[in-house]
C-alpha cells in the first residue's frame, strides 16, 4: 500500500514538474534583453578641461532572448552625472507588443553619484524609448551595490515615487518601473505622477 502511495505521488510530482516548467519559465524570461555598461574614462581631456575629470560613458546594446550577438544601439557621455554626448547606431530594434528587460552593468563594485546618475539617466531614456517603440519593459536589473542609490536617483532626478499603493498615496500611473536587484533579494516598484 505505502509503495503505491509513494509511486503515485512520484507521478503526480514528474507531471507537475512537466506542466509547471513552462508556466515558470514564462514568467521569468523576456523575448528582449537590453544592456548598459557604464565605464570611467581615464584621463579624456587633458589642460584646462579639469573640470571635467570625471567622464563616464554607457553603451547600451539589445538583442533577442534567443540571439546571443547584441547589437549596438547607444552611447552616451556624462560630466557630473549629466549627459554630454550621444552616438546613436539606429533605432532601437525590439519589438511592438513583446517584453523587455534592462540589465544594468556597473563599472566598480562601489558606484560613486556620478555614475550612478549617468546609469540612472540611461536607464530611463532606454526604458521609454523602449516604451515608444510598443515593448513593454518588465523589469530593470541592477546591480545589489548600486540598487539602493539607483532607486533614490530616479525618485531625485525623475521625480519617481515608492509605489506601495498605500490609501494616502495609491498609484494611478501609467508610468510603472520595477527595478530589482541582480540576486533578486531587493525590488522597488517605482511610479510617476
Amino acid at each position: 500500500m505505502n509503495k503505491v502511495i509513494v509511486a503515485v505521488l512520484f507521478s503526480l510530482l514528474s507531471l507537475l514538474s512537466v506542466v509547471a516548467a513552462p508556466v515558470c519559465a514564462a514568467v521569468y524570461t523576456a523575448d528582449w534583453i537590453v544592456e548598459i555598461h557604464s565605464e570611467k574614462l581615464a584621463d579624456p581631456f587633458i589642460g584646462d578641461s579639469a573640470r571635467l575629470q570625471k567622464i563616464y560613458k554607457t553603451s547600451t546594446t539589445y538583442r533577442a532572448s534567443t540571439a546571443s550577438e547584441p547589437e549596438p544601439y547607444e552611447d552616451m557621455w556624462f560630466a557630473q552625472g549629466k549627459p554630454m554626448g550621444m552616438e546613436r547606431s539606429g533605432p532601437i530594434g525590439v519589438v511592438a507588443g513583446q517584453d523587455s528587460v534592462i540589465h544594468v552593468y556597473l563599472s566598480s563594485a562601489s558606484p560613486d553619484t556620478d555614475e550612478v546618475a549617468a546609469v540612472t539617466d540611461s536607464v530611463l531614456r532606454v526604458w521609454l524609448d523602449c516604451r515608444l517603440a510598443g515593448s513593454n519593459v518588465t523589469t530593470i536589473y541592477v546591480p545589489n551595490d548600486g540598487f539602493t542609490a539607483t532607486c533614490e536617483q530616479m525618485e531625485r532626478r525623475w521625480h519617481f515615487y515608492e509605489a506601495n499603493n498605500t490609501v494616502d498615496r495609491p498609484y494611478r500611473s501609467n508610468l510603472i518601473i520595477l527595478v530589482q536587484s541582480e540576486a533578486g533579494v531587493q525590488k522597488r516598484v517605482l511610479a510617476h505622477d
